[in-house]
């Protein structure tokens, strides 16, 4: 049985919460208290110790985050709850912690706490702290994002990052030393993250940083040249919306 405790600061959203646990999962999880403000759930996670924690994003004045950033030990899973689908979402999707975007339905629920089963044998603080660093260094003017890799995590500048090359269920970074890193996740990952800071998919294998570019080539379908050297497909479906960026560029 997983012990759970929900932060949100509408109390209808606490009432929705517990009666569809009740009514679908009372058999997988106990929701044990709720809690409206920072403050509280603090208390209520040093009494409960909960193994599971859904927490809202925006609590008023304060957010989710500073939760998690004001907590020396994070001994549980978070799964987020949300009405906001910004570029938290996308740190959110790319740290591995779980949300849930309201409003949500019992299949939905269901879903993450599978997904939270799934994955109960993981660190959990490693993850938690992936999250907060991305918000960080996303929202950083440098603009730095943080890679996962077996020790912790590795902080780059998102400048160096040339182009990223998908490799089954993993993901390879070239950077602008000739180094390269091999990352436990999807190119999709990355694209949906990285769309907002000059980078685009050109086809199914590969996302580039358009400000590496040296040389497109339409004929032959299309191509194009980075700046190490590589010389990558342009897809069908990806030529359209990759020539309107690269004319934002020329202009």
């Amino acid at each position: 049985m997983i012990t759970a405790i929900s932060v949100d600061d509408q109390k209808s959203f606490h009432k929705m919460l517990s009666e569809m646990i009740k009514e679908n999962f009372s058999d997988r999880i106990s929701l044990v208290t709720s809690c409206s403000t920072i403050k509280e759930a603090t208390l209520a996670i040093h009494n409960y110790k909960p193994e599971l924690i859904f927490l809202d994003v925006e609590l008023q004045n304060e957010t989710g985050f500073d939760l998690l950033q004001q907590l020396p030990e994070k001994n549980f899973d978070v799964i987020f709850t949300t009405a906001h689908d910004h570029y938290a979402i996308k740190a959110l999707r790319f740290s591995a912690i779980d949300y849930l975007l309201k409003p949500f339905g019992p299949e939905d629920l269901g879903n993450a706490l599978s997904r939270y089963e799934a994955h109960q044998q993981t660190k959990r603080s490693p993850r938690i702290d992936l999250l907060l660093q991305n918000l960080k260094t996303l929202s950083d003017p440098r603009k730095k994002m943080a890679l996962p890799t077996a020790n912790g995590y590795e902080i780059v500048e998102l400048n160096k990052i040339i182009r990223i090359e998908s490799s089954n269920n993993y993901s390879i970074f070239f950077f602008t030393d000739k180094d390269q890193m091999v990352i436990t996740r999807t190119l999709l990952d990355y694209e949906e993250l990285l769309e907002d800071y000059n980078f685009i998919r050109v086809h199914q294998s590969h996302i580039i940083n358009m400000a590496h570019i040296k040389s497109y080539n339409k004929t032959d379908g299309g191509t194009v040249t980075m700046n190490d050297g590589t010389t990558l497909d342009v897809s069908r479906r990806k030529r359209e919306d990759f020539t309107k960026r690269l004319a934002t560029m020329i202009r």
